[in-house]
């Protein structure tokens, strides 16, 4: 993506797409701006001299206590910075080979986070969706993050049976028919199904026999 109304710098950034053996994706709450108190991939600037691969170990290490193996690029986008400079991310595959994990440096927090817990977590602007289209993530993280946290306090779906959502609930009812995922700190109510009106009823079954 290409901030053609964004004048100013740019600076050379990487950032860390990192799994476990669980699936959970390593995410870092930013402690400083931009997007401060948001959820991001680890990550930060290339210094001078640094490769990317270089700028990516120090930076995991840094941010999150962890040593890492960098792989291959997953994506790049461009995101407005401070004082009008554009933020040119390069994000990696990276494997953790060893480490203890602990926030620190830019990051104010530093957990594992489970894909479907993305939806009530206060995520950078386009994340999600950019992990999407990368194949990181499936298609209905994409669907559920477009809720705020609010309105996922009491989330209405159809319940006709091939509903990705309906789905979506069988697979996560802690999550969509049940009570929320939710981060520390935030209070959510359980979800609810209801019927859609768009969906014809099912015709009725054959008379008992006598």
């Amino acid at each position: 993506m290409i901030l053609s109304s964004v004048s100013g710098s740019r600076i050379l950034c990487v950032g860390a797409v990192v799994t476990d053996g669980r699936g959970r994706l390593l995410l870092i709450r930013r402690g400083h701006e931009p997007g401060a108190g948001l959820w991001s991939l680890p990550g930060g600037r290339v210094e001078p001299g640094e490769t990317d691969a270089e700028a990516l170990v120090r930076e995991m290490e840094e941010e999150t206590g962890l040593t890492v193996q960098p792989g291959r690029l997953i994506g790049q986008v461009q995101r407005p910075g401070l004082a009008g400079d554009v933020l040119d991310i390069r994000d990696y595959a990276a494997t953790v080979t060893g480490g203890t994990l602990r926030a620190g440096d830019d990051a104010a927090d530093a957990r594992w986070v489970d894909p479907e817990d993305l939806a009530v977590l206060a995520m950078t602007e386009g994340l999600v969706e950019a992990l999407t289209e990368w194949g990181v993530l499936g298609q209905e993280r994409t669907l559920l993050s477009r809720f705020s946290v609010p309105s996922l306090r009491t989330l209405f779906v159809p319940s006709s049976l091939g509903h990705p959502l309906v789905a979506k609930a069988r697979l996560y009812p802690h999550q969509v028919a049940g009570f929320l995922s939710a981060p520390e700190g935030v209070s959510v109510e359980p979800a609810r199904l209801v019927p859609d009106s768009t969906v014809a009823p099912a015709p009725p079954g054959p008379p008992p026999r006598g």
